[in-house]
């Protein structure tokens, strides 16, 4: 997850940049305005300079030099991703190759696993400076790639099934569980706790009041959906909560290490016929093109093909 949102941030970056260099291009005034010695501050006087965007110490930054500047920092990066981009279409256009709504709605969703839910992944999103419509511009021109890359590999699937049993733990998707827990130090606190319980004393209070689990006990013991084999939950607790119908108390349940937990089932998601599905067809996606070509080859190979010059020896 931390490449993935490094990677978001980079073209986040990118696309801010790239609204600037077209305020650049087509603002006559910028090549006028030349950086004064003391790292391009100045007074402000020329009428060429623009707008006073900042001030500093009593200089003044204009829009012309904010503007003149980054087109000269990043003005390379964003003409080429501006010019791949146009490859990139080109051919799509050339092979019948789109892509829809739905594709660009189904890969975002794809990358929401791992986050708590789709709030807590647009905030993510946010923090790196993409918004939802610069997000689903570069996820179109990915999927645009990909499948122009991969537009002649065919997938088995029996590739599928050898993958699968491969990398269990990796794709197959599980029935998950959602539960609330209390951990105590001693199985008599814990026998305490359920008589407690069953008069209908609110867990969610018990928790926050009794649990020794640091990380749950101020959500009221709730541990959020986990998959029924998760490793990383005792699997004592993950047996006793398979068995549990929803909003049922457990008996107290010994741990692997020290204490006691009690659980409430709050929930159940069980995986359906579509959501295998969908698995298949991500792994036939992946399995392709792991044998397409680099990705970053073939749009280099595009802009060959479509004779992308770059003609300000500026931007070369």
């Amino acid at each position: 997850m931390r490449n993935i949102k490094l990677l978001w941030a980079t073209t986040a970056f990118l696309a801010v940049c790239t609204l600037v260099l077209l305020v650049a291009l087509v603002n006559d005034r910028i090549h006028s305005v030349e950086p004064s010695p003391d790292h391009d501050l100045h007074d402000g006087t020329s009428e060429d300079a623009g707008s006073v965007v900042a001030v500093i110490g009593g200089k003044k930054i204009t829009s012309g030099e904010w503007q003149k500047n980054t087109l000269n920092r990043y003005g390379k990066e964003i003409l080429n991703q501006m010019l791949d981009r146009a490859a990139i279409r080109l051919e799509s256009e050339a092979l019948g190759i789109t892509v829809t709504d739905s594709d660009i709605d189904r890969e975002i969703k794809q990358m929401q696993e791992g986050y708590e839910d789709e709030d807590a992944f647009y905030q993510a999103m946010k923090e790196v400076g993409m918004d939802k419509e610069s997000l689903k511009t570069e996820t179109y021109y990915k999927l645009l790639l990909e499948r122009i890359a991969t537009r002649d590999i065919k997938i088995t699937d029996k590739e599928v099934d050898q993958y699968l049993a491969a990398h269990p733990g990796e794709v197959q998707a599980h029935n998950q569980i959602r539960f609330r827990e209390i951990v105590t130090s001693t199985l008599e606190k814990a026998q305490q706790i359920v008589k407690q319980l069953n008069k209908g004393v609110s867990f969610e209070i018990l928790a926050k009041d009794q649990s020794l689990d640091d990380a749950t006990r101020n959500d009221g013991g709730d541990r959020g959906w986990v998959e029924e084999n998760d490793p990383f939950v005792d699997s004592r607790i993950l047996q006793a909560a398979k068995a549990l119908e929803i909003n049922e108390i457990s008996a107290p349940i010994k741990l692997g290490g020290v204490g006691y937990a009690i659980i409430q089932v709050t929930g159940r998601k069980n995986m359906d016929p579509a959501q295998q599905a969908e698995i298949r067809e991500k792994i036939r996606r992946q399995l392709a093109l792991q044998k397409a070509p680099s990705l970053n080859d073939l749009t280099r190979q595009l802009r060959e093909k479509y004779q992308a010059q770059v003609l300000d020896p500026a931007l070369r």
